[in-house]
């Protein structure tokens, strides 16, 4: 869990700094089109074309900004706000399993009464499901704690190699590279993918080892009633980025009036 909580804590750090950069951001574009009234500015501005020449280029820079800040935005949330309640999301996934198995055990149960009915030859066959249910309802909380040790294991073991091994993977995918910035934020959004789809994967184990563990008995898997909650959590962090064509600052609709032609050409140069 130690590694875990440093990836939170290090991921809130930078959607801090996100937050930092986008308000100063927005700060000095502010402070650039307020000032553009005062009569100082516009003397100013008369002589140099400095005044002009900020605003063109904040609003040059507001694509390119808002997209990256974007990005941070979205692994940010995902890295220190989704990735920390992923344990959280599976218990409550266990305990709501269990809940409906055993509710299904009361209800069944006296239906498996009858089963021990019959001759003695054929009885006992019938009825052994039961009885592996019956175990399955009496063992699965215990093994539920089990699966969450073996999970805060696994997951300092794999925590550890993956930030050994993440650098070295970047620099053989960029050994000289002028992108810059952009790599930083493709790179960031590869770390957070990992990055949670280990942690989900690693601490499934606690709601899914039950089911394993029966298996060896000669069960079957319980009820997944709510086996989809965690990919449901995850949906409301990957919707974000699936909007990322509505990001602020991009003139979408100029480029729809360019691009469209008018009705009295041929379709060809229009």
């Amino acid at each position: 869990m130690s590694r875990l909580l440093f990836i939170t804590t290090d991921n809130l750090c930078r959607l801090v700094s996100a937050e930092g950069i986008w308000t100063i951001y927005t700060t000095a574009r502010v402070v650039v089109a307020g000032g553009k009234d005062s009569i100082l500015v516009k003397f100013f501005n008369s002589l140099t074309g400095a005044a002009s020449m900020l605003t063109a280029l904040f609003e040059a820079l507001a694509p390119p900004v808002y997209f990256l800040l974007f990005l941070m935005f979205c692994a940010g949330f995902s890295l220190s706000i989704y990735l920390p309640f992923i344990p959280f999301i599976f218990w409550m996934t266990g305990i709501g399993n269990w809940i409906v198995s055993v509710l299904i055990g009361c209800t069944a149960g006296p239906l498996w009464a009858a089963t021990h009915l019959g001759t003695s030859e054929d009885r006992g066959s019938r009825a052994a499901y039961g009885y592996i249910y019956l175990i399955d309802s009496m063992i699965r909380p215990p093994i539920m704690v089990f699966g969450f040790f073996f999970a805060s294991v696994a997951i300092i073991a794999v925590g550890t190699i993956l930030n050994a091994l993440f650098g070295a993977a970047l620099v053989n995918v960029q050994f000289n590279s002028l992108t810059g910035i952009f790599s930083l934020a493709g790179f960031l959004l590869i770390y957070a993918r990992i990055c949670t789809t280990t942690v989900a994967a690693i601490f499934a184990l606690q709601a899914y080892l039950p089911d394993h563990v029966i298996n060896f008995l000669g069960g079957r898997d319980g009820a997944n009633t709510l086996g989809s909650m965690a990919n449901s959590v995850k949906e409301i962090f990957i919707g974000g980025s699936r909007n990322i064509r509505h990001t602020p600052g991009m003139k979408t609709d100029r480029l729809k009036d360019n691009t469209k032609g008018s009705d009295d050409k041929d379709g060809i140069k229009g």
